[in-house]
């Protein structure tokens, strides 16, 4: 059996301007359940997930950021774990606190808001708040991951992209790309495939303007040239390219990008 890492957006569990509620949340994770049944029928699966917009509402009740994400992780963890049978790892990732995200925050999440503000940026749907999104350097977790998938059974791990610490195991105030850490997770775990779930149908050239196009298929050469032309946004699907040209350089078969139903997709190889 192949080992495939799917990860659910933030946002693929809540939809825009929704509050995230046990209840909600629960609503949209059951409509996974048929996708997720069918990827582990005949593959072992490891299951990450984005935090956002959750992190974003507890930001708004005065939470420290750090703990935010560590809140997130539990609670979306055992949200998956109601709909399918699965095992949550609460993930500590490190990062290098020198990283150039902290001098630049690009890390949307949160609900929208109609005004700029401070630290916002214009999405499709609204403004958002950013915060600084350093880069994946280890996953502290990584053996106890391992092992759990080695047993057979479905892991839920890095949420949020993970706790981020220091080299001294001091929690860190960000939020890292859960797409940087789904990736270095699926190459130390060795996996064949990378499926990402977003609110998306398509990845997209000239996106949100009169000629945008999808793309149904790309290479990673296209994916490199489209990145130079800066195609895709910091916040959005950049990450999401920069892990797949990277994934399937270090020996991965293929990326699907894709809304929750998978009715459409983009395939990078």
């Amino acid at each position: 059996m192949g080992k495939i890492v799917l990860a659910l957006g933030g946002n693929a569990l809540i939809e825009p301007n929704e509050k995230p509620t046990k209840a909600t949340q629960l609503k949209h994770l059951k409509k996974l359940k048929k996708t997720i049944s069918k990827i582990k029928k005949r593959n072992k699966l490891i299951i990450t997930h984005g935090n956002g917009p959750q992190v974003g509402y507890l930001l708004l009740k005065k939470i420290p950021l750090h703990l935010a994400v560590e809140i997130t992780q539990k609670e979306i963890g055992k949200l998956i774990e109601k709909v399918y049978p699965s095992t949550t790892i609460i993930t500590h990732v490190l990062i290098d606190k020198k990283d150039k995200a902290f001098k630049k925050p690009t890390k949307p999440i949160g609900p929208y808001y109609k005004n700029k503000g401070k630290n916002r940026i214009k999405t499709k749907y609204g403004y958002r708040k950013v915060v600084a999104s350093p880069k994946p350097k280890k996953i502290m977790e990584i053996n106890e991951i391992k092992k759990l998938i080695k047993r057979g059974g479905t892991v839920i791990c890095c949420g949020g992209g993970g706790i981020p610490i220091d080299k001294k195991g001091k929690k860190i105030a960000a939020v890292i790309d859960k797409d940087y850490t789904t990736g270095l997770l699926a190459k130390k775990i060795k996996a064949e495939k990378i499926i990402f779930l977003t609110n998306t149908d398509y990845v997209y050239l000239n996106y949100n303007k009169k000629n945008q196009k999808p793309i149904k298929k790309m290479t990673i050469k296209q994916a490199e040239k489209y990145l130079k032309q800066n195609q895709f946004p910091e916040g959005s699907m950049k990450p999401k390219i920069k892990t797949a040209i990277n994934f399937i350089k270090s020996g991965g078969k293929e990326v699907i990008i894709a809304p929750v139903n998978m009715k459409t997709k983009t395939v990078i190889k």
